[in-house]
């Protein structure tokens, strides 16, 4: 029989991938193929079809979106930071991994993305405290902390963050042996008293 399934040593094709893959030859391009003028071989093999590769040198900026829209091709996934901005504002086409996020177009609180799901959260070993981030922190640094914090807001007792390691704790030298809380003679204001 003719019909079933006839085997193309590809090696021996002349010409161009399309002058048979025209969809009356044989199997052209599906109906949702992402949009592309290039020649078959440029992403695809003749051993296997899948997984092909893709050079998205010569991608328009801006235009991610048109492929990577969840049906063509993979899109922005359900935990995805919110945001409005173009894929190449943040990815690069190397590796989507590894974004760089301008957050001076953010709006509302740090922890709607900062939650440990969606983005990186508050640290294990982080200051007990109830303030949102931003209370403390720039977003262009976290390390860089632009003021001390508000002990109002700070949770637990002086010596869970006052240990010499999360911040400075009792001067082993210079204090007075003591098993009380610190805020039992200091005050949050000044340590001085």
């Amino acid at each position: 029989g003719w019909t079933p399934v006839v085997r193309v040593d590809h090696a021996d094709v002349l010409g161009s991938c399309s002058s048979c893959h025209n969809g009356r030859t044989a199997r052209g391009k599906p109906a949702g193929h992402l949009p592309s003028g290039n020649a078959c071989d440029d992403c695809h093999t003749t051993r296997a079809w899948t997984p092909a590769v893709f050079d998205h040198g010569s991608v328009a900026p801006g235009t991610c979106a048109t492929c990577h829209n969840g049906v063509t091709a993979t899109g922005k996934p359900a935990g995805h930071v919110p945001t409005n901005a173009s894929c190449d504002q943040c990815h690069n086409t190397r590796t989507f991994s590894g974004a760089r996020f301008d957050h001076s177009a953010v709006t509302g609180s740090c922890v709607s993305c900062h939650n440990g799901t969606t983005a990186t959260g508050k640290p294990a070993n982080h200051i007990l405290t109830d303030n949102v981030c931003e209370a403390c922190h720039r977003t262009t640094s976290w390390s860089d902390v632009r003021r001390k914090p508000d002990h109002n807001h700070v949770l637990g007792s002086c010596s869970s963050c006052h240990n010499g390691i999360i911040a400075k704790g009792k001067p082993r030298h210079e204090h007075p042996v003591t098993n009380q809380e610190c805020n039992v003679c200091h005050s949050t204001r000044t340590w001085d008293r």
